[in-house]
């Protein structure tokens, strides 16, 4: 039984933890109104050391939140608290301007390319560019002529593409994600809402890893204050939810992969149902790789710890599915 001196000290830190969601939200409004895009007129006005001296005071706040989260009363209460202000957060830096970032071009432009039926791997933008509309040209390399000289929005982020003399370096499926988010944009749409919109998908992605860790914690049995750590973090929230940064897709694949794992190793559920989960595990860690390719490291230790749960007979087969999805996935950049 809590004491009253412990329900007090609770109720405390739950209302000092909102305090400081909303000095938090502060901060994240003066960073979002402050934000310029290197792009935009009369960006030399943008004070990189004002923005992050304020980043470092929302990371001192973050501070604190962990530690009163984990001290206050683990109930609906705190975690409704904590994803309520982690939407806040993100939803303030998704309408800013992405601060000193332009890899967003790209995703739109990578995008564009895949919804006119042309592989984004096969034509630079400096090849799109230099291309002249009257010459006679491959097909595929015409229609992306035409898609530039009759949208000026994409023409505009054709010209802003970095490292333009090379084609895409981004995996298969996060390309997917920037054709689907390109195809579902309005025709017309400015160029800042159609970044917009493509970085509404990565938040997407973002809040739904939150809801995978909250899960992870309660197989765990650990606090559930302690989601907060990912909710709450500034340097996720800017790289997200302000410079729209395709991680996000790579975060939420390789994390629900490890919720299957977990499922696996450690779940209630019969023994098929576990070995389901293990080989779901696999394929959806197939996927983050083939969303972008660092999680690939997660690999060693899925297979690891299916071989000591399952034997290395079966470990085999989902190592097999495992080389042959990710094979499949990565083939394209080849």
């Amino acid at each position: 039984m809590r004491s009253s001196t412990d329900n007090h000290d609770s109720r405390r830190r739950f209302w000092a933890l909102i305090g400081v969601g909303v000095a938090s939200w502060l901060g994240y409004l003066v960073i979002a109104l402050g934000a310029q895009s290197l792009h935009e007129e009369g960006s030399g006005r943008h004070s990189l050391l004002l923005l992050l001296a304020l980043f470092a005071l929302q990371f001192g706040l973050y501070l604190g939140a962990i530690w009163l989260a984990r001290r206050a009363r683990q109930d609906g209460r705190l975690l409704a608290l904590i994803v309520a202000a982690a939407v806040a957060f993100r939803v303030t830096l998704l309408f800013s301007d992405p601060i000193e970032e332009i890899d967003l071009y790209r995703y739109l432009w990578d995008g564009a390319v895949a919804t006119e039926g042309v592989s984004p791997f096969r034509y630079s933008p400096y090849q799109v560019l230099a291309a002249p509309a009257d010459a006679d040209l491959p097909s595929d390399l015409a229609r992306l002529v035409k898609l530039r000289d009759r949208s000026p929005e994409m023409a505009v982020i054709l010209d802003r593409v970095h490292f333009g003399e090379l084609p895409t370096v981004y995996p298969p499926v996060s390309q997917a994600i920037f054709a689907i988010a390109a195809w579902s944009t309005p025709h017309g749409a400015s160029v800042y809402w159609r970044m917009t919109w493509m970085k509404a998908w990565f938040v997407a992605f973002d809040l739904a890893t939150l809801f995978l860790i909250i899960g992870l914690l309660r197989l765990s049995a650990q606090p559930v204050g302690w989601s907060v750590a990912y909710a709450w973090c500034p340097l996720l929230i800017k790289e997200i939810a302000n410079s729209g940064h395709l991680d996000a897709l790579a975060f939420f694949l390789a994390t629900l992969s490890l919720y299957f794992a977990v499922l696996a190793l450690y779940g209630t559920q019969g023994e098929r149902f576990k070995r389901c989960a293990a080989v779901a595990a696999i394929i959806i860690l197939s996927l983050a790789v083939g969303a972008k390719l660092y999680p690939v490291i997660l690999a060693p230790l899925v297979l690891l710890s299916s071989a000591s749960r399952f034997g290395w007979r079966f470990t085999f087969v989902v190592a097999a599915v495992f080389l042959l999805v990710t094979g499949i996935l990565l083939w394209p950049m080849l």
